[in-house]
């Protein structure tokens, strides 16, 4: 007879060498996940000022009368920016897997 552990807890064993800077010490994972994020919002910031959904974006935000006197179709923009947001989050959320344990339990109270 073969029993299973109730409460089984799942670990990626990805650790990188950590950094010391005055005296803190900092993981290895957390400056790979500091680094992922600055680059996540330097490319927000840049697809907003220089493509023409992102600028199309702030034109939306500003006036939304305006937005539409020019043509353009706010549905289409405000989807587009839904989905991307969506993007945005799922790719800063995958970084953090290697630093937190996952277990059947997590994320309740």
């Amino acid at each position: 007879m073969t029993f299973v552990d109730a409460s089984p807890t799942f670990l990626l064993p990805l650790t990188l060498p950590s950094l010391k800077i005055l005296g803190t010490s900092l993981s290895g994972n957390r400056l790979v996940i500091l680094c992922i994020a600055v680059l996540l919002i330097l490319g927000f910031y840049l697809f907003l000022k220089k493509t023409f959904l992102g600028r199309s974006a702030r034109a939306m935000a500003q006036s939304i009368d305006g937005f539409l006197i020019i043509g353009l179709n706010p549905q289409r923009t405000a989807s587009l920016i839904v989905i991307l947001a969506c993007v945005v989050c799922r790719t800063g959320r995958d970084p953090l897997h290697p630093c937190h344990s996952l277990n059947p339990s997590k994320g309740f109270p």
